[in-house]
Parts: C-alpha cells; structure tokens; sequence
C-alpha cells in the first residue's frame, strides 16, 4: 500500500511532478493504492527522507524573490481570480 511519505515524494519539488527541477512533467510515485506499478512503469522512488514539497516560486531566494501566493484562505483566493483576469485579458490582447 502506498505511504504518507511515498504519496510525498510525489509532491516534492524537484522529484515528484517535476523532472530534475526543470519544471516539466515527469517525476515519481504516481500509484494511488499500490506502488508496484511504479515499480513495473520504473517512476518508482522510495526514500526515507521527507522531501521538500509545495510551488517552486513559493520558497524564498537568496534575492528575497519570490511569488505571492496569498496569507490566508481569502488573500488566495483573490490573488487567484487577478491572476485569472490578467491571464484572460493577455490572451484577448494576443489575438
């Protein structure tokens, strides 16, 4: 049966849904239930250390730079719909 800490891996920046933290798809530990198909497909990655996990351009930088995602539930949920909007608009201005 999968882990807490193998579903973890899944999550972790620069092992999980990123390849070698290159941002593109890839990564470890997709098995809902059972990880022997991540043994049969070889995306499985058993560690025994709880890996870093969460947004790349959410952890600070040596810069201080780094994306605001919001400091409570409702700052994120407006940041989100801005971020939506201008997205939406951007397209529009492209075509």
């Amino acid at each position: 049966m999968v882990s807490p800490r193998f579903h973890r891996t899944h999550h972790a920046i620069g092992i999980g849904h990123e390849t070698n933290g290159k941002g593109t798809l890839g990564g470890h530990n997709f098995a809902v239930l059972f990880p022997i198909w991540d043994v049969v497909f070889g995306t499985a990655y058993f560690s025994k250390d709880y890996a870093l996990t969460g947004i790349r351009d959410q952890l600070p930088t040596p810069e201080g730079c780094s994306r605001e995602y919001g400091a409570g539930f409702w700052s994120q949920q407006w940041l989100g719909l801005k971020r939506m909007f201008a997205a939406q608009k951007n397209t529009k201005e492209m075509h």
